[in-house]
């Protein structure tokens, strides 16, 4: 899957450049509560994703997917809203997967594992109180709060390493919430 959206990515960006600066995707599902209370507590933050991440540009599908609310207090319904800044290099390939979909009406995008977000806000979706609305942003690998970071940890632990290694090495370093952020995201 990573070698086929890599092959997609480079058709995908110049693409969306030609129209616009930005591009805006969604993503609706229901969380554990737990992990959305961890979101809410590190806006500013940059959170990463150890799967491959499905998205729509299609506002209406992410809203569908969400949910109603209905399953609190043990799970939240959320949608995200990821804006992609054009203008920069990304690192993680992501592209429109619509032809390859199943769901072609979805206008799927889909982001490689281990892409990362910085946590811009989280509000309340003004059409349905229940449903909760975060909007991430999508960076770089490169940012400088986490090259820094790698580079010390690849140095410490080699290459390869686990989410769990990981959230070690910020909490020596101090960086408690954030350990906690990625120890709950290993336990999932």
């Amino acid at each position: 899957v990573y070698n086929k959206l890599s092959e997609l990515h480079n058709e995908f960006i110049q693409e969306i450049r030609e129209h616009s600066s930005n591009l805006i995707v969604y993503r609706g599902q229901s969380i554990a509560t737990d992990e959305f209370r961890t979101i809410q507590a590190n806006v500013g933050n940059i959170m990463s994703i150890n799967t491959f991440l499905s998205t729509t540009t299609d506002k209406d599908v992410a809203i569908m997917y969400a949910g109603n609310g209905s399953e609190r207090p043990a799970m939240e319904s959320v949608i995200f809203e990821v804006n992609v800044d054009m203008a920069i290099e990304q690192s993680k390939p992501f592209a429109n997967i619509q032809h390859m979909s199943y769901f072609h009406d979805e206008n799927g995008v889909l982001f490689s594992l281990g892409a990362s977000f910085r946590i811009m806000s989280v509000d309340k979706l003004m059409e349905n109180q229940n449903v909760n609305y975060v909007k991430l942003e999508l960076c770089t690998q490169q940012t400088q709060q986490t090259q820094k970071l790698r580079e010390e940890i690849i140095e410490t632990l080699g290459e390869d390493y686990s989410l769990s290694t990981f959230s070690d090495v910020l909490n020596e370093m101090g960086y408690y919430n954030k350990a906690e952020v990625y120890y709950k995201m290993e336990l999932e």
